[in-house]
């Protein structure tokens, strides 16, 4: 069907419209809902659109009660659970900004989550922080909460009133929410949405799509703080759409329950990183999967990280005989600050998926005196691995490529890339000068490396990671992926990073690596270096090791690093002894 039909029957300039019509109209959004599921995962909890526009007017009614006003950041730190969706429209629909972050967890593994809540509540001067009882109970005697105004979003839903007397008159240029940036190569940004960003971004990914997203199941694992699953219920909402929302822990335990959920609901749309279709083959048992026909999945959008040709290879495989087909596959490429997808594929046709170039397109860098890269002039074709492509702009944004004088470059030569559109966000929250920095003259500047083919993005790092070796440039996951096949180190347990050596005049080759139940961390260091010469021609300057869990990342999970190039330069790495009995789980 053309997407055409159901896209332009729909008006709505803001969210909020989307959020109060089935008040008015009923029968808009009838028999669909939105489905969650607690971490137990049992009896799911079903909350129709109607149902969801009066559940939010409390919401905002509450806040409000609470001196939450127009303009307020909120930091919401709720994971997917029942009381989300209302929770967050509330806040839409009172023209506060919602700012979700993770929910804090005790112990270590929270002490990342306690860091972010802390820089973004310094960030945004946030009013408020919503969280579950117990994240709040574990930060009750942190400073992080000193003066800042807590709730739960049971407290929020019983003293709530489903009046309109609160509700905000906003436009399509009004900020919508602040997504925060991964902080994948720095500390995290926050990015300022605005209605018309969100619309323009969710009816060009459905448009590209070629389905009905009124009639589309979405089945989302993706927390809500990542801007894919974030924006995965924001689509339902806008367009009415039903979608089923499992906790990510779910998904970390048991990656067959996303599939058994897809298979029972009949799932046509879902959205992955790649490195989740990753761990369902390595997490993949027949018998788990007993009965399950995936047929129905005509759209998986692969998206948030570099997206692997042999990951896709693998993930079509391992599912086949459950249904799976192959033409599904939309790698894809966005940023938080274009809202979510810059490219996507066309409509599917047999095999869109792997369209790919062989061979990597390797660029010769204008550097400054520091060595840092600045520019990019040409490429020469090199046997390798293939590079993906992540399709066409979706509807309304344009994509170009420019050197570091911001002069626009050809087709089939790699530069950084740049793009502009009715989905590119206002502004960083209450940062000119950083805004300034990206975007000039209308255009976002990504930091990303790609060229274009024949209409097609094909992108191949960041800038700030690119690694040059004696005039060659090479860029991190090429040695990465060279290691994950070690059985003692793995997928995203290692990050290689160049640092400039001042007496060989040129960068050196780190490679730090969590290595998993290994005993001889000098036979281990052997064999990594002996992997690297047999494929580069040339070892790692150091090999270093540390335990599991001390490899920098960002709260959805993306390894940093630019992060641990700054620890390694300030002597901050924590390695571990190599004593020949030692093990590390």
């Amino acid at each position: 069907m053309s997407a055409q039909g159901p896209l332009s029957s729909l008006a709505y300039k803001t969210i909020s419209e989307a959020i109060l019509a089935p008040l008015s109209d009923p029968a808009l959004a009838k028999g669909r809902a939105i489905i969650t599921y607690d971490r137990a995962a049992h009896q799911p909890d079903r909350l129709g659109f109607p149902e969801l526009a009066e559940r939010s007017m409390r919401a905002a009614h509450a806040l409000h009660q609470r001196g939450v006003r127009r303009g307020d950041v909120v930091l919401v730190g709720v994971d997917a659970c029942a009381e989300f969706p209302a929770l967050f429209c509330g806040l839409v629909l009172l023209g506060a900004l919602p700012c979700v972050v993770p929910p804090v967890q005790p112990g270590h593994a929270g002490r990342g989550a306690r860091n972010a809540l802390a820089r973004l509540r310094a960030k945004t001067s946030a009013v408020m922080l919503i969280g579950a009882q117990e994240s709040l109970k574990v930060l009750e005697s942190d400073p992080v909460l000193a003066g800042l105004q807590v709730a739960t979003p049971r407290e929020l839903r019983d003293e709530g009133q489903a009046t309109t007397s609160v509700i905000a008159a906003v436009g399509a240029a009004a900020p919508l929410f602040l997504q925060p940036t991964s902080g994948s190569t720095g500390d995290p940004k926050v990015a300022a949405i605005s209605h018309a960003n969100l619309v323009a971004s969710i009816r060009g990914m459905c448009a590209t799509g070629r389905g009905d997203p009124s009639k589309d199941v979405g089945v989302s694992w993706l927390p809500m703080f990542h801007d894919m699953g974030l924006i995965s219920l924001l689509t339902a909402i806008y367009f009415h759409g039903q979608i089923v929302i499992q906790p990510s822990l779910n998904f970390l335990r048991d990656p067959m329950d996303w599939l058994r959920k897809i298979s029972e609901y009949r799932g046509t749309v879902s959205a992955a990183p790649n490195f989740a279709l990753g761990y369902c083959v390595r997490r993949y048992r027949r018998a788990a999967l007993a009965g399950v026909d995936l047929g129905c999945w005509r759209c998986l959008v692969v998206g948030a990280e570099r997206v692997d040709h042999s990951t896709l290879k693998s993930f079509a495989e391992c599912f086949a005989p459950h249904g799976f087909s192959p033409d599904a596959f939309f790698p894809s490429y966005g940023t938080a600050e274009t809202t979510l997808a810059i490219t996507m594929p066309a409509a599917p046709t047999a095999g869109s998926w792997g369209r790919y170039i062989h061979g990597d397109r390797r660029l010769n860098a204008v550097r400054t005196a520091n060595m840092a890269p600045v520019g990019y002039l040409a490429h020469e074709s090199l046997p390798g691995e293939p590079v993906l492509s992540m399709g066409r702009p979706i509807p309304g944004v344009d994509v170009g490529i420019c050197d570091h004088d911001a002069t626009a470059l050809p087709d089939d030569v790699a530069g950084q890339i740049r793009v502009r559109g009715p989905t590119v966000m206002i502004g960083y929250y209450e940062d000119a000068e950083h805004t300034a920095a990206v975007i000039r003259e209308g255009w976002f500047y990504t930091g990303d490396i790609g060229y274009i083919c024949e209409g097609e993005l094909f992108v191949l790092g960041r800038i700030k990671e690119l690694i040059i070796l004696r005039g060659r440039n090479f860029y991190p996951h090429e040695f990465e992926d060279c290691l994950a096949a070690h059985p003692s180190v793995g997928k995203d347990r290692s990050i290689a990073f160049g640092i400039f050596d001042k007496q060989a005049g040129t960068e050196k080759l780190i490679v730090v690596i969590e290595p998993a139940l290994f005993r001889e961390l000098g036979e281990l260091r052997a064999q990594v270096q002996e992997r690297l010469r047999a494929q580069f021609g040339f070892g790692a300057s150091e090999v270093l090791f540390v335990r599991r869990g001390s490899l920098p990342r960002t709260s959805s999970n993306k390894l940093q690093r630019a992060q641990c190039r700054n620890q390694y330069g300030s002597q901050l790495l924590a390695t571990i002894n190599e004593r020949p009995t030692q093990a590390f789980a």
